[in-house]
């Protein structure tokens, strides 16, 4: 409201202090659209006037890692894994769950490269079940995650991941439901019974 004041002051026009009455309410108003699109309104919007992919919802896929089991001496099948992505246009959350354990994104950013490609970076943190915590204890680690666009199938997330335990691997989410899940099982039947 102080630099609106100030503009109209630059610019030449009286102010009377009978305007500043409407001041609260204009800010109100202006809180709650910029809280609407950022909650909803945007996600409406054609992807030629927002660029930025819509992503949200409950994410199936897999995780390779390069790690190799001691007791065979041979690389681990591949990981069914389940990421929730929460997205408001100015946040982004992010949790991946597999049978044994749960990682959730401390830090979480989507970036565009100058090609508008866009990526998914961020750290977290990852705690097993206590069943399993012994073989695999709490860590941390990194994602660099591509987000590509398959008109065929809607989009498509992949990449690298690599952990404070020398341990690294890659990441493929291809299958998406819009509802948010935060179970590994819950989101397992729903993905298995379609």
């Amino acid at each position: 409201s102080l630099i609106l004041a100030l503009l109209l002051v630059i610019d030449g026009i009286a102010i009377k202090i009978s305007w500043v009455r409407f001041l609260p309410p204009l800010v109100t108003i202006l809180m709650f659209v910029l809280s609407a699109f950022d909650l909803f309104l945007w996600k409406m919007l054609p992807k030629w006037l927002i660029k930025r992919p819509k992503i949200y919802g409950t994410w199936r896929g897999t995780i390779q890692s390069k790690w190799i089991d001691r007791d065979t001496g041979e690389q681990i099948s591949p990981i069914e894994c389940y990421t929730t992505i929460h997205q408001t246009f100015f946040k982004l959350s992010y949790r991946q769950m597999t049978a044994e354990s749960s990682s959730k994104m401390i830090d979480v950013r989507i970036i565009s490269d100058t090609d508008n490609v866009y990526r998914i970076v961020g750290i977290y943190r990852n705690e097993s079940t206590p069943l399993y915590r012994e073989r695999s204890p709490i860590h941390y680690g990194g994602q660099l995650l591509d987000v590509i666009d398959v008109p065929a199938m809607d989009l498509l997330i992949k990449g690298a991941y690599w952990t404070d335990r020398n341990t690294a691997g890659y990441i493929e989410l291809t299958d998406r439901k819009k509802k948010l899940f935060h179970d590994f099982q819950r989101a397992k039947e729903v993905f298995d019974s379609n």
